[in-house]
């Protein structure tokens, strides 16, 4: 296997557990939004409590976003690999 096949491997692998790790945040950020407007005082009771959950809902989006783009990444770069071996 030549140097530059065995670094795409690598780099797949990579993007790939980069991808899961942001996947996680993207469910714990959800699931720490949604408890917080599900909460004893209820949605609208404090503002405070609503401004840090929509942040957690943002923090989310973006994690999950990015989460699947390195996932489609780590795909290409894993089948360009194979078809290179």
């Amino acid at each position: 296997m030549t140097r530059q096949v065995r670094a795409m491997f690598l780099e797949s692998l990579f993007f790939f557990v980069a991808g899961v790790i942001l996947a996680s945040f993207f469910i714990w950020s959800m699931v720490q939004g949604m408890l917080l407007h599900i909460s004893p005082l209820g949605p609208g009771a404090d503002p405070a409590k609503d401004t840090i959950a929509f942040g957690y809902y943002f923090v989310g989006w973006i994690s999950g976003v990015a989460g699947l783009a390195l996932y489609w990444q780590a795909k290409n770069l894993f089948h360009y690999a194979e078809i290179s071996k």
